[in-house]
């Protein structure tokens, strides 16, 4: 029976896909000319969705936005310039487009792919775990893939992704409070010990004092001359007085 070749599901390749971009540095690529942000973010020369879904979208990705402050641009392409490879220009957006922020660059070249590559900043991929980022992406990309529709791809992967980052913020704040509440039991948990040992310590300390004071105490008795008693040198006995002026 002859070897099968391994099969990658979607979500495998673009995992990898976009892991391999944030190893890269993000670094601008010699020679590609990246046009400026449109300011809804999105610049679609593909006309890859209609006039009103584009401001629909536009809308939700500016309140994403504000509450997440997670960024998403869109740039559709008819074709790209030659040696300019669809990933080359993802880092060139993510590079001029995004910066420092976090954020989500959804880069289609519509003769080679008519489904968009995704790349994330890097400082997206310091906020959120890596696996979960790449199932966001595998799920973002399957759901694109699906649609029968090509005006739809684009808006529907926006919001699966925009759904998936909610998801993951969400549970990120969920353990930053749990680290928070952790923290909050640790911090009482060592004040009452800190308590603790300070009464133990006052108690010590007094039972010492007391213990000195008793050592330092010397009784003084006063000298008495003792009178000899007959018969009993050594102890004991009457001490007898006898009168002989009678």
């Amino acid at each position: 029976m002859p070897p099968t070749k391994p099969v990658f599901t979607c979500c495998q390749v673009v995992a990898f896909t976009c892991l391999w971009l944030v190893l890269q540095g993000y670094g601008m690529a010699a020679g590609i000319t990246v046009p400026t942000m449109p300011r809804d973010g999105i610049r679609d020369d593909a006309r890859a969705m209609t006039g009103e879904a584009r401001e629909a979208l536009a809308a939700e990705m500016k309140l994403f936005e504000q509450r997440t402050g997670i960024v998403i641009v869109i740039d559709t392409n008819t074709y790209l310039e030659q040696n300019v490879g669809t990933m080359d220009r993802c880092r060139a957006l993510l590079d001029n487009w995004i910066g420092e922020r976090p954020g989500v660059v959804f880069c289609m070249n519509r003769s080679v792919k008519p489904v968009p590559f995704l790349a994330f900043s890097r400082a997206l991929s310091e906020r959120y775990p890596e696996p979960d980022l790449s199932q966001a992406a595998g799920e973002t990309t399957d759901a694109m893939a699906n649609m029968s529709s090509p005006e739809n791809r684009v808006p529907v992967g926006v919001r699966v992704m925009m759904e998936r980052l909610r998801s993951l913020e969400k549970a990120a704040s969920r353990r930053s409070q749990l680290f928070h509440h952790r923290d909050l039991l640790m911090m009482g948990g060592f004040s009452a010990f800190l308590l603790l040992a300070g009464a133990v310590t006052v108690l010590v300390v007094r039972h010492r004092h007391k213990v000195e004071d008793a050592e330092a105490v010397q009784h003084h008795f006063p000298d008495v001359e003792v009178a000899q008693r007959f018969a009993a040198p050594s102890g004991g006995g009457v001490v007898v007085e006898m009168d002989y002026k009678r």
